[in-house]
């Protein structure tokens, strides 16, 4: 446990990171959550009202129209003019109504007509006084004496009049002045239920209707609500025209003008406390949320600490073996007193390597090739000592693989003495190079350090030195020549490459000496594309051999976009030769192709979708060569078949089709077979049997007078040939 002290420190950072951050994220999202919820339950509860409003508005709309069909009626006409009460009008007027009502049955609502000044109202269902048609709208003593001055007042600008009564109608009572300066009076009776939205009476939601500041109709379990608003001791609520939204502890108050009647407004009424229920569910869920991402976060805190501790538990595991066991109460305390100790026992090896260090030149060489910096005046000292190494350098790497088997089979002392040996072969095998010199980096592991000569000088010395170590020791050597490099300063370059060259050493286990120029023809910094490999490409897509001329792309693209380390700029002079290929294919089979320019490539964010896009025009190109061919091969086809037709009556052969048509004869005889499905010789043979077959309908002769009409040279050939293809004998099939 205390030796992962460090460990639990990571896990409870990372713990704490996560779960401030997963309690900061819940909550942004309950904040936002609670934002969305608002003002989606507002929206619902707006549309709700308007659309009451738009009904509501349609009904009374629908009941004007009714008052206005009324007004122009014959009969309602002629019974104002009358003085006295015209039964048989009355009865008409009835009638009318009631068709009306019958008509406007969905609104809920029932019409009645009285004359100013007469006291029998016409209904649709019965003619009554107009007090017994109050008591039976429900109305009270205090409302039908408003409903009483409303129609005895003379003032034409107050022509609607609008009341609720105790029963379930809200009235609208309107006076309308007919054609003959008559004035009528027109009650419309809404039933409450029919006109308002249908809200549960135990419920905490209202709708109601107020007319000129007055309250007429009302549905919905909030009527106390509303009413407070309209109260003539209290201080009124002032509510804007349009749709407004005022709160009104504990309430929250909607309301909206009609589009129909000035002064009419309709007011929804709902808790304010209704987001309560909402929130109580939002919290939940964002409880649920925190926990379901905290416990994500812890997992993946553990996770990222172990991931972070491991690489400290394997280095400490290391360490073990250095320092013993741990000690300490931390596992990095220990890996530091362990490493304490390592560098106190390197500081004895350097002094140890200090007193057997090798001569300063083989040093310098060999910190050279390692790209360790050397010391202070060191290299001026020596510089003398290296002029014959100036110029252009390389760096040989050469091993000896097998020799673990070779300790097996012969004793040190042999071993000491093959080590001897090989320096002095080497030394034998370079003597055509001009300098060089030889450094043991280990046992049987040497490095040449060579001025620079023509690689395949270099290469046969290297082979030679191969094969005669074998035959001599029975040493295998697997020698990596590096690039070459520009004096001795740039030295490790040329090692690092002949390393990596080395490698290839287990791709191929037969070859023993790796040059640069083998594996990598030319610098990766340039672009390849020889001039031989593009007459390839171009040449096989010409022919039509599409398979070799896309192994000759997919070659070169592999090479240059894929093995090079190539800049943009180069990639693109690349591609531009590439398409410029391609345009030669193209010119060559005369495509009807546009010219392909760089904007075909279109965009491309790696090498990859690159050389995809390359080898798809290229498929493009030589689907073009294919029809191009087939479109060829049908007009050569049918040159071939015009020349057979027109001289089948002569000798003719393969040879005189193909020089014909500036063809050799196996292709002609190739092409005609895939396009007419026979041979040259069965074809040509056929088609002078049915021209034979021809001639004897319309002009009868002699067997051997036929056969020289058709090509044939006599008669024998002839019917055997007739007979080939008919089953009879000509004789016999021109005798039936």
């Amino acid at each position: 446990m205390k030796g992962k002290k460090f460990y639990y420190k990571l896990i409870f950072v990372y713990a704490f990171i996560i779960l401030l951050y997963t309690l900061a994220a819940t909550g942004v999202y309950y904040y936002k959550s609670g934002e969305l919820l608002t003002a989606s339950i507002h929206n619902n509860q707006k549309q709700f009202l308007i659309q009451a409003a738009e009904k509501i508005d349609t009904q009374l709309q629908g009941a004007l129209s009714m008052i206005s069909q009324m007004k122009s009626n014959e009969d309602v006409t002629e019974f104002s003019r009358a003085n006295e009460r015209d039964y048989y009008r009355i009865a008409s007027i009835q009638k009318n109504l009631s068709t009306l009502t019958n008509s406007f049955y969905k609104y809920g609502l029932k019409l009645g007509i009285a004359k100013a000044g007469d006291e029998l109202v016409i209904a649709s269902d019965m003619t009554i006084s107009t007090g017994h048609y109050y008591e039976e709208l429900g109305l009270d003593d205090g409302q039908i004496g408003r409903v009483t001055d409303f129609v005895r007042d003379g003032d034409r600008r107050n022509s609607l009049f609008v009341i609720g009564g105790q029963k379930d109608y809200m009235t609208i009572v309107k006076k309308e002045r007919l054609i003959n300066n008559e004035e009528f009076i027109f009650y419309i009776s809404f039933y409450k239920t029919y006109l308002l939205p249908n809200l549960a009476s135990s419920g905490r939601e209202g709708f109601g209707i107020a007319v000129n500041e007055a309250l007429i109709a009302y549905s919905g379990g909030a009527e106390e609500a509303l009413a407070v608003l309209f109260e003539p001791s209290g201080a009124r609520e002032e509510f804007p025209a349009g749709y407004h939204q005022t709160e009104k502890s504990p309430n929250m108050i909607h309301s909206a003008d009609s589009s129909l009647l000035q002064g009419w407004k309709f007011f929804y009424v709902v808790p304010g406390d209704i987001l309560k229920d909402q929130q109580h569910r939002l919290i939940v869920l964002s409880l649920a949320v925190y926990v379901v991402m905290a416990a994500a976060g812890l997992a993946f805190a553990l996770l990222i600490a172990r991931n972070m501790y491991r690489p400290i538990r394997k280095l400490a595991a290391v360490f073990k073996g250095y320092g013993g066991e741990n000690e300490g109460f931390d596992d990095l305390e220990f890996i530091e007193n362990t490493a304490g100790r390592i560098r106190r026992v390197n500081e004895t090896l350097q002094r140890i390597i200090e007193e057997n260090k090798l001569p300063s030149k083989q040093k310098m060489l060999k910190d050279k090739l390692l790209g360790l910096p050397g010391q202070d005046g060191q290299e001026e000292e020596e510089h003398s000592g290296w002029d014959h190494l100036s110029g252009e350098l390389r760096v040989v790497i050469v091993e000896f693989p097998n020799y673990r088997e070779l300790t097996k089979r012969i004793s040190k002392e042999g071993i000491i003495s093959a080590n001897r040996q090989i320096p002095i072969l080497l030394e034998e095998h370079l003597k055509r190079q001009t300098a060089f010199e030889i450094i043991e980096l280990e046992s049987m592991r040497y490095v040449l350090i060579v001025k620079e000569a023509a690689a395949g000088l270099l290469h046969d010395d290297l082979s030679g030195l191969a094969a005669n170590l074998l035959y001599m020791m029975d040493l295998e050597v697997v020698a990596a020549a590096g690039k070459p490099v520009q004096g001795i300063g740039e030295l490790e370059h040329s090692y690092n490459s002949a390393l990596n060259l080395l490698e290839y050493r287990y791709a191929f286990p037969h070859q023993h000496v790796f040059m640069t120029e083998e594996l990598h023809p030319s610098t990766h910094d340039d672009y390849y594309y020889p001039l031989e490999l593009e007459k390839e490409l171009i040449g096989y897509a010409v022919k039509g051999e599409k398979e070799q001329a896309r192994h000759v792309l997919e070659r070169l693209l592999d090479e240059n976009l894929h093995r090079r380390s190539l800049d943009k700029k180069t990639i693109s002079t690349f591609l531009l030769l590439v398409l410029a290929s391609f345009n030669r294919i193209v010119s060559q089979l005369k495509l009807i192709l546009p010219p392909l320019e760089p904007s075909v490539l279109g965009t491309f964010d790696s090498c990859h979708e690159l050389e995809d896009n390359l080898l798809g025009i290229f498929e493009s190109v030589t689907d073009a060569i294919a029809t191009n061919s087939r479109t060829m091969d049908n007009q050569v086809t049918v040159k071939m078949l015009e020349f057979i037709h027109s001289r089948y009556h002569q000798d003719i052969s393969l040879n005189d089709l193909a020089a014909y048509l500036s063809l050799s004869p196996s292709y002609a005889s190739r092409l005609f077979k895939n396009e007419t499905g026979e041979n040259f010789k069965d074809y040509v043979n056929r088609y002078r049997v049915e021209m034979a077959k021809r001639i004897m309908l319309e002009t009868p002769l002699k067997m051997d007078e036929l056969a020289r009409r058709v090509g044939c040279n006599n008669v024998i050939t002839f019917t055997r040939m007739f007979k080939k293809y008919e089953g009879i004998p000509p004789g016999q099939y021109f005798r039936k």
